[in-house]
């Protein structure tokens, strides 16, 4: 297992609401360890198992690509 830190640029969130449902939406891959989500600043931070999951995969959820919301890769640490 290789744990890696995602930073994302999420667009679309108004509320804490949205950030619940952005975490929620990133914790159903299997290999994203945790996810920390901040609407005001527009960013998250996941932590991920990159031998299960890529950054790229990410952004691909359907929480991004079946909602308003968007992301985008800003740092992988």
């Amino acid at each position: 297992m290789t744990q890696k830190k995602v930073e994302l640029k999420i667009f679309g969130m108004t509320s804490n609401e949205c950030e619940g449902l952005v975490s929620k939406g990133l914790k159903t891959r299997d290999g994203v360890k945790d996810a920390v989500i901040d609407f005001k600043l527009g960013l998250g931070t996941v932590e991920i198992d990159d031998t299960k999951v890529s950054p790229e995969d990410l952004i691909r959820l359907p929480v991004f690509t079946q909602s308003h919301y968007r992301a985008q890769i800003r740092k992988v640490e």
